[in-house]
């Protein structure tokens, strides 16, 4: 299930809070996020659990809060092979959007794009969203702001998380903790499918910095903090 949990931006010395892209700091601590948890996706395939040897280009990979990291790989698509089948299926997937890649995009490997489309996994909730939500982070990315995702805040608290995202967890410093640490967490935090690898790898061209929950499970995407503060106002502040 997508977590659609609060996300605070600082642009030009202001902070605002939200569910999915900026909200009110006020309504920080009385958010429930999701029933999953957080990490990777409840219920997969074994084939596609932990990772056993590290990957040779993967950053040193430090441990979440309370438990072993699992690093987990692509959901494959369409799902059901034999485990070689599908990790050699995923091998391949991953290859092909690292490939298909736009030139500009600021990842320098295809474990970085890995991390990116794990974001955007947890991060979609409406699939024509998916592309978009990857232009947000990869501009954010580009100028060097804080990705300021919630699901990566999440992963980082471990066993610690209980369901309710407060302020402070925004602020408790973890290396998966992209509110307190600019550029990418250190490891996936999710298991991306094929459609989150290819928008990490292709995002559409966009000038769009933030976005908000609607509560339909879209999202409002806006180019301006102004912009981003009026959509908090109109979705967030009902």
């Amino acid at each position: 299930m997508q977590i659609f949990a609060h996300r605070c931006s600082r642009h030009e010395g202001q902070l605002a809070c939200s569910a999915s892209g900026p909200r009110p700091e006020p309504q920080i601590e009385q958010k429930t996020v999701g029933e999953t948890g957080h990490g990777p996706v409840a219920g997969q395939h074994d084939c596609l659990g932990p990772t056993t040897k590290p990957r040779q280009n993967a950053r040193s990979e430090p441990q979440p809060a309370g438990g072993d990291h699992l690093e987990r790989k692509p959901r494959p698509d369409p799902a059901g092979q034999q485990c070689g089948g599908e990790q050699r299926q995923v091998a391949q997937q991953e290859a092909e959007a690292w490939a298909k890649r736009e030139s500009t995009i600021p990842l320098k490997s295809p474990y970085d794009l890995l991390i990116l489309a794990s974001i955007v996994e947890k991060e979609t909730g409406l699939a024509t969203d998916r592309p978009h939500i990857a232009a947000v982070f990869v501009n954010r990315l580009r100028r060097g702001m804080l990705m300021q995702s919630d699901p990566t805040v999440i992963y980082g608290l471990g066993e610690r998380f209980d369901g309710n995202l407060r302020k402070v967890d925004l602020l408790t410093d973890t290396p998966w903790n992209t509110y307190t640490r600019v550029g990418l967490p250190p490891t996936p935090i999710a298991a991306p499918g094929v459609a989150s690898l290819m928008a990490a790898a292709k995002p559409p061209p966009s000038d769009m910095l933030y976005f908000v929950a609607r509560g339909d499970g879209s999202s409002e995407f806006s180019a301006s903090l102004d912009e981003h503060n009026a959509a908090v106002a109109k979705y967030q502040k009902r």
